[in-house]
């Protein structure tokens, strides 16, 4: 015989995925770091990274270009390898 709460959640959860909807990352939502030779280019995908990445958009002044990076890549480039960049932009 059932208890009055597994009779609740029976009927609670008879369809447990009936109101959740899976959403599969598509390449527009994947960040990847990036270099870019131009400013502009780095700030178009800069743009459209930061409303769903913590990102940085950086000047690396050892290669002279351009990068979108995230969290890890940027603690990596300070604490160990210690690389001359501006931060241009950040998003978090």
């Amino acid at each position: 015989m059932a208890s009055a709460s597994q009779e609740i959640n029976e009927k609670k959860f008879d369809k447990p995925f009936e109101h959740v909807i899976l959403i599969a990352p598509t390449p527009e939502t994947i960040m990847k770091n990036k270099s870019f030779k131009t400013l502009s280019s780095a700030q178009s995908y800069f743009n459209r990274m930061q409303d769903t990445h913590v990102c940085f958009l950086i000047r690396n002044r050892e290669d002279n270009t351009y990068e979108v990076i995230d969290q890890d890549l940027y603690d990596h480039y300070v604490h160990e390898f210690d690389l001359d960049m501006d931060v241009i932009e950040f998003f978090c």
